[in-house]
């Protein structure tokens, strides 16, 4: 009976220790690193590779599901589009369009949509 409680207390605080790393961990030393006159290219590529693979790595185990995870994960993805354009007044939504990005719930649930698929395919064509 432990042992379920000890792993339903780390589904729960799962997300947010995945917020913590991603965005006090990876983002800040990007921030640090790398100037604001940098390219917006490289600045981009740095997020998406360093950053937004530490949030989404193995998303369909430990999906947000409460809503308050949802917006703190979403937070991390709003302050780095900022420092990507070096621009801190369009809104996020114009931030995604010009960087040409997903939210991250949507890309959460393309991801869940995409290995869904994948196991239909695999256990289908294997027999």
């Amino acid at each position: 009976m432990a042992s379920t409680q000890k792993c339903v207390s780390r589904a729960v605080k799962h997300p947010r220790a995945v917020r913590k790393n991603a965005y006090f961990g990876v983002n800040r030393l990007i921030r640090r690193t790398i100037p604001c006159t940098s390219p917006i290219n490289i600045k981009k590529s740095l997020y998406l590779s360093l950053v937004r693979s530490q949030l989404t790595y193995c998303s369909q185990l430990w999906f947000p599901n409460k809503i308050h995870d949802i917006i703190l994960l979403e937070r991390v993805q709003r302050r780095a589009t900022k420092h990507i354009l070096n621009n801190y007044n369009i809104s996020y939504k114009l931030r995604l369009i010009h960087l040409n990005i997903l939210p991250l719930m949507y890309y959460l649930q393309l991801l869940d949509l995409l290995f869904f698929v994948k196991y239909i395919y695999v256990t289908f064509h294997l027999f």
